[in-house]
């Protein structure tokens, strides 16, 4: 889990949450680290604009900033959109995921050394890229499918940055976190998870 990892080590941590409470975050951080001060921000990725807003207000708050954890995750059974229009896991998982970055690599290059982590999954592999169809429509949707191409987008924008980093203090790295039990594993079809991911379980780092 990330929230417990980041406390000991980050004296003020801003956590952009959605769809937990206020309370059960703050609950959450107290039994990890009682003395841990959390700042709560509430983020919809499934919309650039308060992703805007978002990125703009930490950089006025933390105008430096240690480190970025892209982490958010969704999975559907039915297709669905952001509100710009793209398919959903793209939207959230990379588009979102790939603006705020962007934003945020001011504040990110004023630290003494800084990270961005971007979860990404080894079913990346399963990922195919039809630069034609980024958006993804109804016709051709499939929630693995979708959530497969997200995570390739993840990969490939962590590989990318990593690139276009070097020379900086900004380090940009991809990982898979492994197969726990959360509500996007859950809302993944058992059969088709096992037999999609189990050939491809190791953790990676790039």
């Amino acid at each position: 889990m990330t929230l417990p990892v980041l406390f000991p080590v980050q004296s003020s941590t801003i956590w952009k949450s959605l769809p937990y409470s206020k309370r059960d975050i703050n609950c959450l951080a107290i039994a990890c680290v009682p003395n841990s001060s959390l700042i709560i921000e509430y983020l919809d990725l499934a919309s650039l604009e308060p992703v805007r807003q978002f990125a703009d207000k930490v950089t006025q708050t933390h105008p430096k900033t240690d480190f970025l954890i892209n982490n958010a995750g969704s999975a559907l059974d039915k297709y669905s959109t952001t509100k710009d229009g793209f398919e959903q896991a793209f939207g959230v998982h990379h588009l979102g995921h790939f603006l705020l970055t962007k934003l945020l690599l001011p504040v990110l290059k004023t630290a003494a050394s800084s990270r961005i982590i971007i979860v990404s999954s080894t079913a990346y592999c399963h990922g195919q890229l039809h630069k034609s169809d980024l958006r993804m429509t109804a016709e051709n949707y499939g929630m693995l499918s979708a959530y497969h191409f997200s995570k390739l987008t993840n990969l490939m924008h962590a590989v990318e940055l990593s690139k276009r980093l070097e020379g900086t203090r900004v380090i940009a790295v991809s990982i898979h976190p492994g197969v726990v039990e959360s509500e996007l594993r859950r809302g993944i079809d058992s059969v088709s998870m096992a037999s999609g991911l189990t050939s491809n379980f190791l953790a990676f780092v790039i």
